[in-house]
């Protein structure tokens, strides 16, 4: 009772946090086609000393992880009430795509065919690609090598395709290639029976 208490107005102002700095995250490897495993979170530190953990999205435009190499890769930070990042800083890492190892083995279901007069595409058998990471290939014949020339690849179906009889041959070779995605190649040969009626049938 024996104190005359006076009331005096004022203003407080609670200032932003400033973004000064970005912790960036070290580099990262992933396996060929699987998408690596990117932070969520990045730690700043603001110009009053504060270390903060944030969230991030990360821009992916440039990653291809169906290509061997270095890919860096940037992240914007997403900001929280109160907290100033007028410096524009982001978060930056590389992805190490590692390379693929090549496809294992090209199989041939079937590698004999009946000749006909009357035809000169043939069928002959399916292709295929072991390759536990990928099943997308590109199946060529080796260019000129062996008798490529009597045979055509069309959608990993093997074709017998020549109007020149090759008289007296029976048995002929072809070398047949497989590149993937990442540019490995392998070749493989194969022999393939014609089987022609004899003359005395």
């Amino acid at each position: 009772a024996n104190y005359d208490i006076e009331f005096r107005g004022s203003e407080f102002e609670i200032l932003a946090a400033e973004i000064e700095m970005v912790m960036q995250p070290s580099p990262i490897a992933t396996i060929w086609g699987v998408d690596p495993a990117l932070p969520n979170t990045i730690t700043v530190m603001t110009t009053d000393g504060q270390f903060l953990e944030l969230p991030i999205t990360w821009d992916l435009q440039t990653l291809y992880i169906f290509g061997n190499g270095d890919y860096p890769l940037t992240a914007a930070i997403n900001l929280p009430s109160g907290i100033l990042n007028s410096q524009g800083l982001v978060a930056g890492i590389v992805v190490t795509v590692l390379p693929k190892p090549a496809p294992e083995d090209i199989l041939l279901d079937n590698n004999s065919f009946e000749a006909e007069v009357s035809q000169a595409i043939i069928a002959v058998g399916n292709l295929t690609v072991v390759d536990p990471l990928d099943n997308q290939h590109e199946i060529t014949l080796a260019d000129l090598a062996f008798d490529n020339v009597y045979f055509q690849i069309d959608n990993g179906t093997l074709f017998w395709n020549s109007e020149e009889r090759a008289e007296g041959r029976r048995e002929f070779k072809i070398l047949v290639r497989v590149k993937d995605r990442d540019g490995n190649i392998i070749e493989k040969e194969f022999s393939i029976i014609r089987n022609r009626t004899s003359v005395s049938n």
